[in-house]
């Protein structure tokens, strides 16, 4: 690989690297009905310079039990790669109110897995609701970890054996065609297995109840109001060098963004995240943030 420096406007000299990584996929997928059922059977193949290939077999099944009522049910393997970023990256940012410094690790393996889920859908009235169960066994699961206390220094690291499981629920109610509201849960069971160890920055619990507003026009206005409540959120601790799951805790930040629909393909709008401005170092907190931006579809 090249390497050299560079020096910027600001006088700061840096150091840069240039890497090839080359990757193909191939991906098939067929779709089934056959009465009630609706079958979904499909296959991934991934060749990485760096990895070698690996080959993907999933599988979704929904049975309608009439036209209110669905039950589903997904069953695969599981293969991510690193990305440039998590292997070479070597960057300090400003985030919110505070400096990250992230580097990538040239050491780390793909991260393969096994996933199912089972869930059920219904629909009455103005509202519906969703509930699932899902499941995930992960070996060289690649995460970021801080590795200072004092400071926000993270490092890309594979963990050995993970299992992620729990339960999401939705539950919707559209008020007329203009408001809705909306509750999202995951109760959520992340462990290391390897120490039995809580996955860091992860709440146990994570709710998201929104408001929204759309007047449905091309060129008019749409709106939403949401909270996101986090309860018992894994912190992290030091120890020996390296960070364990520390205290747990609970927080909610309100949030809301306006948007202005100039015309069906274009939109601007406006966020303001964390209103309140609550800062929180151990949860990654760093206090109000404001952003505008503007879309355009194609």
């Amino acid at each position: 690989p090249q390497t050299g420096t560079i020096t910027g406007s600001n006088g700061v000299t840096k150091k840069w690297c240039e890497k090839d990584v080359n990757t193909y996929a191939f991906y098939v997928q067929d779709e089934i009905e056959a009465g009630k059922w609706f079958i979904v059977p499909a296959i991934r193949y991934d060749h990485h310079s760096m990895y070698g290939s690996n080959t993907s077999p999933k599988l979704g099944v929904t049975y309608k039990v009439d036209d209110s009522f669905r039950v589903k049910a997904n069953y695969g393997k599981g293969f991510r790669a690193p990305n440039i970023p998590q292997l070479y990256y070597n960057f300090r940012r400003l985030m919110g109110n505070s400096h990250v410094t992230l580097y990538g690790n040239p050491n780390l393996k793909a991260e393969t897995s096994t996933s199912w889920d089972l869930g059920i859908e219904k629909e009455w009235g103005k509202a519906n609701t969703t509930l699932t169960y899902f499941h995930t066994d992960a070996d060289d699961f690649i995460t970021s970890y801080q590795i200072n206390g004092m400071t926000k220094e993270y490092e890309y690291r594979n963990l050995d054996s993970v299992k992620i499981e729990g339960i999401e629920h939705t539950l919707g109610y559209r008020f007329n065609d203009q408001w809705s509201f909306k509750v999202n849960s995951t109760w959520l069971n992340a462990k290391d297995k390897g120490n039995n160890q809580d996955l860091i920055q992860r709440a146990k619990l994570s709710q998201i109840y929104s408001l929204t507003f759309d007047d449905g026009k091309d060129i008019g206005w749409s709106a939403m109001l949401w909270d996101q409540f986090d309860y018992k959120y894994v912190t992290s601790t030091e120890s020996k060098g390296s960070l364990i799951a520390g205290p747990k805790k609970s927080y909610n930040l309100l949030n809301f963004t306006l948007t202005r629909k100039v015309n069906k393909d274009t939109r601007v709008y406006g966020s303001v995240l964390n209103i309140f401005d609550k800062e929180d170092t151990d949860c990654d907190l760093d206090g109000r943030y404001w952003s505008i931006g503007w879309e355009h579809k194609f």
